[in-house]
């Protein structure tokens, strides 16, 4: 036998009450019940203290998030903004005095910076240079201008062990070293994720009055959060940015590891390993890569746009410095070419005279050479060899180029219009020679 509400009014008004807040696919079933079923299962008395102990905790919940909030300063129109005092004092933290601040800055004061390199390229050593720059106030590279950022260098090392990351900074020669603080993380577990991880990380700053904070790395600091994960990876971006903000810092930047398969003569742009998180959010980057044992950086980002330079490395004092003005893809293109210049002369040498046209063709040389790049790499170190006179060309079939070994007798031993540099004199003088030629078979010597 069911029990029964027994008509007490209380009760009746309290089921009433009960049901009248319930709502969807339970509130429907609740409601369509009799309240006779709803005494056996629910008790009134239980709901409202459940319903108190949500309301407090709601309450709570509101109260924390509002102690969290931090407001960004807001402007009702963009004319009051532009009033602002501080828009035109944008300092440039690292700039060629040799070109114009837009030119030449290569780090703007507020900006986050990743250092992009492969594994074993040498970041560190990039690394160290920078942060002596820093404290020392020396140009950067001998030259970027060091602008003054008024406080310390904060280096979170999660990478070298702490006897290391110092006898390599003391082999470096920091002068002001009062102006470098560092905190030695490997082993150790800062989650800047958990608020209080997250306060003590800002009181570290303040305490040093860190105005540039160096992480080193970026897939270290991550800290457990799945590197491939560009929401996990981007929340945490954003969190040191909110810890930088708090404690003053003026520009933070992170070390990352390239990707592999990038960079490097790749045809896809350096990037950092993992997810996009870092690559999407940080303001400027600097790729550091490495080709035929030579260092090469470039710049680029918002407001800062600087071409790819050499750098050299002095072994005695671990310096680098700034080399000239050019690309790492064109030096490896560069040394790809030279090599098959030398391939290219004992490869011709060797062939009979009696080869067939087509086996001196671009097309075969190539083949017989091994370059399948794609990248033109034979056809321009004939050219070069052409111009140097080691080879010549005259033209086969369909007007393609033929190419023997020597200078071909004349500076130019094809009168073919597509042939350039060579007097009139010397064209008369091989077509009346060496007739064929221009009628579209190659003449041989």
């Amino acid at each position: 036998m069911k029990p029964s509400s027994g008509g007490d009014p209380a009760a009746a008004h309290d089921l009433a009450a009960v049901k009248g807040k319930l709502s969807s696919a339970l509130g429907r079933l609740i409601s369509e019940s009799s309240d006779d079923d709803l005494v056996l299962h629910l008790n009134p008395e239980a709901v409202f203290s459940q319903l108190k102990r949500m309301a407090v905790n709601d309450v709570a919940r509101d109260l924390y998030e509002q102690q969290q909030f931090d407001p960004p300063p807001t402007f009702r129109t963009l004319a009051e903004e532009l009033r602002q005092p501080d828009r035109t004092t944008r300092l440039p933290i690292l700039h060629d005095t040799d070109r114009d601040e837009r030119e030449g800055t290569i780090l703007w004061d507020g900006q986050t910076l990743a250092i992009i390199a492969r594994y074993k390229v040498g970041k560190t050593t990039l690394l160290l240079n920078l942060v002596r720059s820093l404290a020392d106030r020396q140009p950067f590279l001998d030259q970027f201008k060091v602008g003054d950022v008024g406080g310390v260098v904060g280096v979170w090392n999660y990478e070298l062990p702490d006897w290391q990351w110092r006898e390599w900074a003391d082999e470096h020669g920091i002068k002001n070293t009062k102006r470098v603080s560092l905190l030695h993380l490997r082993g150790y577990h800062v989650d800047m994720m958990r608020d209080h991880d997250a306060e003590w990380a800002v009181e570290w700053l303040q305490e040093r009055n860190v105005k540039v904070w160096i992480i080193d790395t970026w897939q270290a600091a991550l800290n457990g959060l799945e590197e491939n994960d560009n929401t996990g990876a981007g929340d945490f971006f954003r969190r040191v940015q909110w810890i930088a903000r708090r404690a003053g810092v003026r520009a933070v930047v992170w070390t990352a590891q390239q990707g592999t398969g990038e960079g490097n003569g790749s045809k896809s742009q350096a990037r950092a390993r993992g997810a996009t998180a870092l690559m999407d959010n940080v303001d400027a980057f600097w790729t550091y890569t490495s080709s035929n044992d030579e260092r090469f950086l470039n710049a680029s980002g918002r407001d800062v746009d600087y071409p790819e330079f050499s750098v050299t490395f002095d072994w005695t004092t671990r310096r680098l410095a700034f080399g000239e003005e050019k690309s790492g893809a064109s030096a490896q293109r560069r040394t790809e070419i030279d090599a098959y210049k030398d391939k290219a002369i004992k490869h011709l040498t060797e062939l009979p005279t009696d080869t067939p046209e087509k086996a001196r063709q671009v097309g075969a040389i190539e083949q017989a050479l091994g370059d399948t790049s794609k990248k033109g790499l034979v056809s321009a170190a004939l050219r070069e060899l052409d111009d140097q006179k080691r080879i010549h060309h005259t033209h086969g079939a369909r007007n393609a180029k033929v190419w023997w070994i020597g200078d071909g007798g004349v500076e130019r031993p094809c009168p073919h219009p597509s042939c350039v540099r060579k007097s009139p004199a010397q064209v008369a003088d091989f077509t009346k020679k060496r007739a064929g030629c221009a009628g579209g078979r190659g003449a041989k010597p």
